[in-house]
């Protein structure tokens, strides 16, 4: 009998270990769970304050100064002449004025001038340039804000790896006139 209160012991003794160690485990994986989430949304927050800081190119700050801003006028307007899609007979035609916005800050202003120049240099190069883009466009993208917004977009990319120049940081489409014939 004496054998089998020590056995019954060894069992009631044993089972209590099992129980205290998923406790444990279990606490650690609370743990656990909870550090990874204030980690994951320290970093998210993280993110989403540098992606808000981030929105423009690199070294221009997220709001730019009006006094900041210099253009670059193209000295003739810009005329495109589409085929019509639906009556090959009628000819689209939009007529615009394109300036270029330039970063000229105090930081920027001896490589805003220096692109200026530039850009009248070769002013019938990249005149060139934007018909060819332009004119690859629909006629009807002229004629909607979202679509003038897509062009501007692709103008801006187009000037600033053609110059190779992160200070083209806006395009303005003025004195618009569209017409078909």
């Amino acid at each position: 009998m004496a054998e089998e209160e020590k056995v019954e012991e060894k069992k009631s003794g044993g089972g209590g270990l099992l129980p205290l160690l998923t406790l444990v485990l279990v606490a650690v994986s609370i743990g656990v769970s909870a550090f990874s989430m204030i980690t994951v949304m320290s970093l998210k927050s993280g993110l989403t304050e540098m992606v808000q800081q981030d929105n423009t190119p690199e070294g221009i700050p997220g709001e730019v100064d009006v006094n900041d801003i210099d253009t670059f006028t193209f000295t003739e307007n810009f005329i495109f002449r589409f085929k019509d899609a639906e009556n090959p007979k009628v000819t689209n035609t939009v007529v615009m004025d394109i300036s270029v916005g330039i970063l000229t800050t105090e930081d920027t202003a001896e490589d805003a001038s220096t692109l200026k120049a530039l850009m009248t240099s070769k002013e019938g190069i990249i005149r060139d340039g934007l018909e060819s883009m332009m004119t690859s466009e629909n006629y009807e993208e002229f004629l909607t804000t979202d679509g003038l917004d897509g062009i501007k977009t692709k103008v801006i990319e187009y000037l600033q790896g053609r110059l190779v120049s992160d200070l083209i940081i806006d395009v303005y489409f003025t004195n618009k006139v569209t017409s078909s014939s």
